[in-house]
């Protein structure tokens, strides 16, 4: 039990703000590897307080403030650590594919601009679709969201364990990430769905399995990145297009023209 108690303790400071670094019993590679499996089981646990906080602020406020509450309490799971890995791989991207002779150099201002800029974006489009989702989908989506970041999160570190050339040591805690911790982390990050989506849950698992797929070829070829900026850009990139697909079969719903399979 007290093992258990622990690795599900080192899967929580890995997919919020905090560090494992900050506590030694859990600042190995091989500990955080061993709790791979443990991240979207962490994550549910946090999607469940935030399903409280939902329920809870929903009796005082209306539906549109709570969910700007949602997209804040979110946010600070990360500690805005997301937004800021985000930027980092779209300005890498944007320098990777921009021909040598307009290559600038960016002053301090514009850099903050444009870092704002993609924040706002980003954390737009989370409050546009949970805004449009609907309330009788918003527990099941809240609970979903940091369940889906803990099975990002094993998936990014299983993948690039197994194409990257880099050594161990530049690796971390990835290298020792093994295929069953995956396996785990997407019965657990399925089931999730199937209980709280129903076979809508399904289809959104397919959708996000191959973006996740063709994202992890992205974050592949960015060399000038640590991993954990990619993986964190991944996070949140995976939580907007999971929203935003939630929000496409939400209106498919509601047009069906007829009891059925999407009704």
């Amino acid at each position: 039990m007290r093992e258990a108690a622990r690795r599900f303790f080192t899967a929580l400071l890995c997919i919020t703000f905090l560090s494992p670094k900050s506590s030694p019993s859990t600042s190995s590679p091989s500990e955080i590897a061993r709790s791979a499996a443990w991240f979207p089981l962490a994550g549910f646990t946090l999607g469940l307080g935030l399903a409280l906080v939902y329920k809870l602020l929903a009796l005082v406020l209306p539906f549109d403030l709570v969910c700007l509450a949602m997209v804040v309490l979110l946010t600070l799971c990360s500690g805005g650590r997301r937004l800021s890995a985000s930027h980092a791989v779209v300005k890498n991207l944007f320098q990777r594919f921009r021909r040598p002779d307009t290559v600038l150099e960016e002053g301090r201002s514009e850099s903050s601009f444009f870092e704002f800029a993609t924040a706002g974006i980003l954390l737009l489009c989370k409050f546009l679709a949970l805004s449009h989702i609907g309330e009788g989908w918003m527990v099941g989506v809240l609970i979903l969201i940091p369940t889906l970041s803990g099975w990002t999160l094993v998936y990014l570190s299983r993948s690039i364990a197994q194409t990257s050339d880099k050594d161990s040591t530049a690796l971390g805690y990835v290298s020792h990430v093994q295929t069953w911790d995956f396996w785990i982390a997407s019965g657990i990050l399925t089931l999730t769905a199937v209980w709280f989506l129903h076979v809508l849950g399904l289809v959104l698992l397919a959708l996000i399995s191959m973006w996740t797929t063709l994202m992890e070829r992205v974050g592949a070829a960015i060399r000038n990145l640590p991993l954990a900026s990619v993986f964190q850009a991944g996070m949140e990139c995976n939580e907007i297009v999971f929203l935003l697909g939630a929000l496409t079969l939400r209106k498919l719903v509601s047009l069906s023209p007829a009891p059925g399979l999407l009704v």
